[in-house]
């Protein structure tokens, strides 16, 4: 009776109930032995998945809110400055997060946002790595798929950088609009093996959405620099027709007082 409503308590969620049972050397001992094993093994695995639970809301709540803020900012500096502040503010095993750009002779891949005092001072030297170098972001911008640093100490593609001597994996995926890689998102963290298979998905998902909205907002800096260049030379030529005009008039009454 005492086995029966352990069981009952455990079919309903109670994992408390006593089981004095498993103290005894009989049979029955050695079934409420088992009993309580077996409970201790399911409240183990309802543990997890109540965690993975948790991890994947709050990834997919991050996801959302930068995709929400990716989506309604035109400026492209303060998107990007603002989209890797959010990453490493949601993700607790992300220290460090930042975006690079590819240049417009497609040679190298430019710092243009990172996190923290050593970003600034990354930003502050100008710093960038050739595509195709021997390192994450230069594999990944040449091969325009993400890769995985999961050890930096034997990792053949982690380049160490000075300013983050604290990184010990690291995790870049590329910027694609369409076929056209853009860029890399770079993340880092301070533990070995932090980026499991569902937080990479998530950060795919975030990658992509994030190479849209520096596509758009690229975009729409320039057009709104070609409608800057437009209102120029309309005043411009607006000025000039004024001048002829103007000239014209004087000669005309010259010419009459002539």
């Amino acid at each position: 009776n005492r086995l029966r409503r352990a069981a009952q308590a455990l079919a309903d969620g109670d994992f408390s109930v006593p089981v004095p049972d498993a103290q005894r050397g009989d049979e029955i001992g050695m079934l409420a032995t088992s009993f309580v094993n077996m409970r201790d093994q399911v409240r183990t695995l309802v543990d997890e998945l109540e965690n993975r639970v948790a991890v994947r809301t709050r990834d997919i709540n991050a996801t959302q809110e930068i995709s929400r803020y990716a989506a309604t900012q035109r400026d492209l500096q303060t998107l990007m400055d603002r989209v890797v502040e959010l990453i490493t503010d949601r993700f607790d095993n992300i220290y460090h997060a930042q975006i690079f750009l590819i240049d417009t002779e497609q040679r190298d891949a430019v710092l243009r946002s990172s996190t923290g005092e050593a970003g600034r001072q990354l930003l502050s030297r100008g710093h960038r790595l050739g595509i195709g170098s021997l390192s994450v972001i230069g594999q990944v911008t040449q091969q325009g798929r993400l890769i995985v640093a999961r050890d930096a100490s034997v990792s053949q593609v982690h380049r160490r950088n000075e300013f983050l001597p604290n990184t010990v994996a690291e995790l870049a995926i590329p910027l694609r609009v369409g076929e056209t890689v853009i860029g890399a998102l770079d993340v880092q963290s301070q533990i070995r093996d932090a980026f499991d298979e569902d937080q990479i998905a998530v950060l795919q998902t975030m990658a992509d959405q994030i190479a849209v909205a520096i596509q758009n907002a690229l975009l729409y800096q320039d057009s709104v620099q070609r409608a800057a260049e437009i209102e120029t030379n309309n005043r411009e030529s607006t000025r000039q027709a004024w001048e002829e005009f103007i000239r014209d008039q004087r000669t005309d009454m010259l010419t009459s007082q002539a």
